[in-house]
């Protein structure tokens, strides 16, 4: 565990490097974790002056590309919450805790950010590769928890392409 712990914080910090910024002077620490039917495969706990990022170990076989659209996405978790002041914290914590609408739209809002800092071609593969091995009824769930279609990111790639044109 501790070798691909190594290797997942040498991935994160050339993503914080080149496109999370704000993420720089904080605290990240980087964990590789089993838990048996975990749905996620990686998750961001933010804490008050660090965030913990725990990657399962069924990320060992996924690509490269998978693993660093994997970090940005969670990257993309962690920066919406620093830009909050302490009143919005505690009122996305109400809402986040209360309403399925809210988790969505945070999902869905991390891959408009992670689309938009350049990792849109890696967020397609990831979710074309899930589209394949995923049924119409998991897919319509996982729609509904507000991650994007490989459609949604394909439009959303074209969008942010055109307007930095």
């Amino acid at each position: 565990m501790k070798k691909y712990s190594m290797k997942y914080r040498e991935i994160s910090k050339g993503i914080i490097d080149g496109s999370f910024p704000l993420l720089k002077k904080r605290l990240i620490i980087v964990r590789e974790f089993k838990i048996f039917n975990f749905e996620y495969v990686a998750v961001v706990f933010p804490f008050l002056f660090f965030a913990l990022i725990g990657i399962h170990t069924k990320c060992r076989k996924f690509s490269l590309n998978d693993i660093i659209y994997l970090f940005a996405h969670e990257f993309a978790h962690f920066e919406i919450l620093i830009k909050m002041n302490f009143f919005e914290k505690i009122v996305f914590g109400f809402k986040w805790l209360f309403f399925k609408k809210w988790k969505s739209w945070f999902e869905r809002s991390c891959d408009l950010l992670v689309i938009e800092r350049g990792y849109g071609e890696g967020l397609l593969k990831f979710a074309n590769s899930i589209e394949k091995e995923k049924s119409n009824e998991e897919l319509k769930k996982r729609n509904n928890k507000g991650y994007l279609s490989s459609k949604e990111i394909k439009y959303y790639i074209q969008k942010f392409k055109n307007r930095k044109a």
